[in-house]
């Protein structure tokens, strides 16, 4: 047996022996068990497109649909090199899979079906397939010899982006401590450089932190979306924010608040200045939001996405808070059209509740901020007088002007009162 160790994970997990072996006999391996989840229509509403994938299917969730078997050639191809190039046997792998990862693999699919529970040396065939396409699809440019088949459908354009895309969606997933097993025996590479950076570069529009999430990760959206939290670093206060008092990006700035890029993927509220993560917004982007906030739903627990993407789109209700939020460098709009911004967050917020509270502390501070009269004063001035250079020297120019008319109507008066004061009879 090799010398393989499965990453311990701080979720579910099982106990169980190898090669059907009493448990007295063999050490025990505890397997993380990963949620690979059914979407369901709840959730759904009327997005079906955005949960299915494209090009290629990585799960049995959606292994045979018509519009993916374009794929199904490619894949057999990559595995045939694959084995070729490390010598190995298929049977010999998927062998070594269900020994060492069978309750993981009857375990980690929602909604598997009597298709595959009744076949599983189908379901591990299929996974394996899948799993090698993935990884061999994901090592770097640099790594690939010229006769390589999955470098070949990169050069050619095969919708290479598209189909990294299909790689994040919810029900596309594969289990990352499978990949890991897969990745022992079938690929030359070192697994953080093989894996960790082409998950972390699908999600890039997000801005995601580098996270060392890897070894304890269900599957690779788990360990984007793990390292993509926009942190928390405020007390929740007792009070309910309701959302009524959501201000827009415009009426912050016209009661003085400022907008800056947050340097740690935060958000915060400081002496006037709210500070966001960058956000880089394209075609792609709603997909990518809504699997994300579906996966954070059904697993449970924290939901700091979904928490940001409700102050994200309470921030930007008009084209004009789009228009302010890239002025300030935290929105880059691929899209071209602000209006499109707008209803890409209001759809994807739609039926969203922050039950956590997370921005609660920061809603109350920017509030209480924007309540002094003063400060809105002082930003109707900033942003009348003193939005450019040229404002400031107009307001100058007609300050001096204002202030020599005064002078001059002074000494007017003063030599007319004078001439007076002279004509009379001493």
């Amino acid at each position: 047996m090799m010398n393989f160790t499965i990453p311990l994970s701080h979720l579910n997990a099982e106990f169980l022996p190898l090669d059907g072996a009493p448990h007295s006999e063999v050490p025990l391996l505890r397997v993380p068990i990963p949620r690979i989840y059914r979407v369901p229509s709840s959730i759904r509403k009327d997005s079906d497109k955005e949960y299915e994938p494209k090009l290629v299917s990585f799960s049995p969730h959606h292994f045979g649909n018509p519009h993916l078997r374009a794929y199904e050639a490619h894949k057999c191809r990559v595995l045939v090199h694959c084995l070729t190039r490390q010598k190995k046997l298929l049977r010999d792998i998927e062998a070594e899979v269900w020994a060492t990862l069978n309750v993981l693999i009857m375990s980690c699919y929602d909604k598997l079906g009597e298709r595959w529970l009744n076949y599983l040396e189908d379901l591990v065939r299929v996974m394996v397939i899948d799993g090698c396409f993935l990884l061999e699809l994901v090592r770097p440019v640099f790594a690939h010899p010229s006769d390589d088949p999955v470098y070949s459908l990169r050069i050619e354009g095969y919708n290479f982006i598209d189909i990294l895309d299909d790689m994040m969606l919810l029900e596309n997933q594969l289990p990352l401590p499978f990949l890991r097993l897969l990745h022992y025996h079938l690929m030359p590479t070192r697994w953080e450089m093989h894996v960790g950076w082409i998950f972390q570069s699908i999600y890039s529009d997000f801005n995601p932190t580098q996270s060392e999430a890897l070894e304890v990760a269900l599957h690779p959206l788990d360990y984007v979306t793990s390292s993509m939290k926009i942190i928390r670093n405020k007390t929740m206060l007792p009070s309910f924010i309701s959302k009524g008092n959501w201000k827009s990006a415009i009426e912050l700035s016209n009661a003085g608040v400022d907008f800056q890029i947050s340097n740690n993927n935060q958000i915060e509220f400081n002496n006037g200045i709210l500070r966001l993560p960058l956000m880089v917004v394209n075609y792609r982007t709603k997909r990518k939001l809504l699997n994300a906030i579906a996966y954070e739903q059904l697993r449970g627990g924290d939901t700091m996405l979904t928490a940001s993407v409700i102050f994200m789109a309470n921030l930007m209700k008009t084209p004009e808070d789009v228009n302010l939020l890239c002025s300030a460098g935290i929105i880059l709009n691929n899209l071209g059209n602000h209006q499109e911004v707008v209803d890409l967050y209001s759809d994807t917020s739609y039926r969203l509740m922050d039950f956590g509270r997370h921005h609660e502390a920061i809603l109350c501070e920017i509030n209480e901020y924007c309540g002094t009269k003063w400060r809105r004063f002082r930003a109707h001035l900033k942003r009348t007088y003193f939005r450019s250079p040229w404002d400031m020297l107009s307001l100058v120019y007609a300050v001096i002007i204002f202030l020599f008319t005064v002078s001059q109507t002074f000494y007017t008066i003063a030599a007319y009162y004078s001439s007076i004061n002279d004509s009379r009879p001493k």
